[in-house]
């Protein structure tokens, strides 16, 4: 996971990231903040890969002026894949999908129109009770929000067990996911959150685990 930081000297900062130069097509657009002289994310890179970067005014009328890029390397977190997926308990667990890869899909993601799966964490809860397991991802927790899918598989990695799965593109876009579905004593499920935006970094969250 590489993290792209334009820091400029007090005007509008907009990093426009294309896989091939001067593409309108394929880019991420790093500007979290349109009032803010810092623009950064992240995206995934593999060993060779070659990316084009325009460092960008965004203010109107604007005359630019100097700046800073940063690019730094960052080893993914536990929590990443599938292989070392952190454990969920009952009641709220705080996560942050901040230098995570865009591994996986949820069911009702994906694709080249929005929304675009982004960065993801995956969890394990095992079930302590028999009956309805509801989950909650609240991007706002952390101050500051951004759209979410959250989708809740019985195999993981596999959008095709998924026992709900909820994308606030669809529900309102206000940064907060809900999914609940049967379980029984002793099951495990797996919990991706998952930012459905490839541009955006994510960032804290809070997921809350109710088994009654």
């Amino acid at each position: 996971i590489y993290e792209i930081v334009m820091q400029t000297a007090g005007y509008n900062a907009v990093a426009m990231v294309w896989a091939a130069c001067g593409s309108t097509s394929e880019y991420l657009c790093f500007n979290p903040d349109p009032d803010s002289s810092t623009a950064d994310g992240s995206l995934m890179l593999g060993a060779g890969d070659t990316i084009y970067i325009l460092a960008d005014d965004d203010t109107e009328g604007g005359a630019g002026g100097a700046y800073t890029l940063t690019i730094t390397y960052h080893e993914p977190p536990a929590g990443d894949t599938c292989a070392d997926a952190e454990t969920a308990l009952g009641g709220t667990n705080v996560g942050d999908t901040s230098f995570f890869a865009n591994d996986y899909d949820g069911s009702c993601e994906g694709g080249t129109t929005p929304p675009i799966s982004g960065p993801d964490q995956v969890w394990a809860y095992t079930a302590t009770c028999t009956g309805t397991l509801s989950i909650e991802m609240d991007t706002t927790a952390g101050g500051y929000g951004f759209n979410c899918t959250l989708d809740l598989w019985t195999a993981c990695g596999d959008p095709g067990t998924s026992q709900g799965c909820d994308n606030d593109y669809y529900s309102g876009g206000d940064g907060v996911c809900n999914v609940s579905a049967a379980v029984t004593v002793g099951q495990t499920v797996y919990i991706m959150c998952d930012t459905n935006n490839s541009a955006v970094v994510g960032g804290a969250y809070d997921l809350l685990v109710d088994c009654v």
